[in-house]
């Protein structure tokens, strides 16, 4: 079983989407059954998220082995503000999207901002959505796919495509939550190009943190009104319904997917397979040390 895995890295990502569905779905279902519910404060969203989908995650990338992706030696400072960098565009929308929204809902009558306490947990929920989902979409799923694949220019190119088409669809199951199901594709297909961004930031760096910060914080600035102001809730976003035209919707989020193409342009992938190979080569004379001092130790045993 694990050879076959080994061999088809697409049904090893494919299985581990099930087994994670599966596990989100069975404690979600499990604490409704026991009768535990979260409320809908910030606090209350941010623990529900940690449980649900973060701790999910978390034993997915256990199972499949890519929990070293959080590792500190696997990331650094350095590759952190050059993943921010390559994710320019993500950095601009939050920066001037959160700008005009707290201009205009401060200069609204009657608008006050949360305490301290409940302002601190929306930002930590914010983020719990970006790790989540990321070391879940990019830590395991890109992670797997680009250890297979990553040492050609059109294997990482397949890797960040399948990835983000997975994490677009993912999203189709927010039909089972009342979505409208011309909303829910319309959804999936945004997000089939956000996530071929990120794949690419993820790809060029390899730094998880990047990704969850610039997910985490592009979610908030979605919910700015619902998180930071009293009167409103979290829940309350769930109830809202959009306003934006598909076609426009599908516009701008095609600027991600220029932009994903922009980072894996062949320059650049030269530059990632090169540091592929390098790895892979450490990784052999790793094997091969190994193997000599296996040998080494049976012949002494033998002595």
């Amino acid at each position: 079983m694990r050879e076959f895995f080994r061999k088809h890295t697409v049904i090893k990502v494919l299985a581990a989407v099930i087994i994670f569905e599966l596990l989100v779905n069975g404690i979600f279902y499990g604490l409704k059954f026991l009768g535990i519910s979260f409320g809908t404060s910030n606090k209350s969203y941010l623990t529900k998220e940690v449980i649900i989908r973060f701790l999910p995650a978390l034993i997915i990338a256990v199972m499949f082995k890519t929990k070293d992706v959080l590792s500190p030696s696997k990331t650094s400072v350095k590759s952190f503000f050059k993943g921010m960098l390559s994710g320019g565009v993500f950095v601009a929308i939050i920066i001037t999207g959160c700008m005009a929204a707290l201009i205009e809902l401060l200069g609204e009558e009657g608008n006050t901002l949360k305490g301290p306490a409940e302002i601190l947990c929306f930002i930590l929920f914010t983020l719990s959505i970006g790790y989540s989902e990321e070391l879940f979409c990019r830590g395991t799923i890109t992670e797997l796919l680009l250890r297979k694949h990553g040492n050609s220019k059109k294997g990482i190119w397949f890797s960040v495509f399948i990835s983000g088409a997975i994490f677009g669809v993912m999203h189709i199951t927010n039909v089972f939550n009342g979505q409208p199901l011309d909303e829910t594709l319309l959804q999936v297909v945004c997000n089939i190009m956000t996530g071929f961004y990120l794949g690419a930031i993820y790809a060029r760096h390899r730094n998880i943190h990047v990704v969850a910060v610039l997910h985490g914080f592009l979610d908030a600035m979605t919910m700015l009104e619902m998180g930071l102001f009293r009167g409103h809730s979290i829940a309350d976003i769930y109830t809202e319904t959009t306003d934006i035209h598909p076609l426009k919707s599908i516009m701008l989020h095609s600027i991600f997917l220029v932009c994903g193409m922009i980072i894996l342009r062949s320059k650049k992938l030269t530059d990632i397979t090169d540091k592929e190979d390098t790895t892979n080569k450490s990784n052999s004379y790793s094997d091969t040390e190994c193997i000599i001092f296996s040998d080494v130790n049976q012949v002494n045993t033998l002595q």
